[in-house]
């Protein structure tokens, strides 16, 4: 008990910061079996586009969170990235994170096309509450 109690504290206190990213594990014990909730920030449809970073964005986590992805294939790439969180928008950006112009949202869904052997870098913001 008093193991979660701390455990429990030191989320609290991370999340009245909002300063950075963090991962929470969690596993449910019931007898002998083992259950684990799995989550995913972002979700992209094809598996040759790679995501190669994930982070808050240089300006604070209230301006958003940028996605670098990286298509690996010899041929430009039509790909769907999505989030079980609720996206309210979306930008291109530069590897600087400038905004260059912003992305129509469908059903929660970013529609882009990739180039090949292309980095590409995105700014998402999602729904708070």
């Amino acid at each position: 008990m008093f193991f979660w109690f701390l455990m429990k504290a030191n989320i609290v206190n991370l999340l009245e910061k909002k300063s950075s990213f963090f991962i929470i594990f969690v596993r449910f014990t019931w007898g002998k079996t083992k259950y684990f909730k799995d989550f995913s920030l972002l979700n992209i449809s094809d598996l040759n586009v790679q995501m190669w970073a994930v982070k808050p964005s240089e300006e604070g986590i209230e301006q958003g969170v940028i996605l670098r992805v990286w298509d690996m294939s010899n041929s430009d790439k039509e790909t769907i990235i999505s989030s079980p969180l609720v996206i309210q928008s979306a930008q291109n950006t530069t590897h600087i994170e400038t905004n260059i112009s912003d992305i129509k949202l469908m059903s929660n869904k970013i529609k882009t096309t990739v180039g090949h052997n292309r980095m590409q870098t995105f700014r998402l913001t999602f729904k708070t509450k």
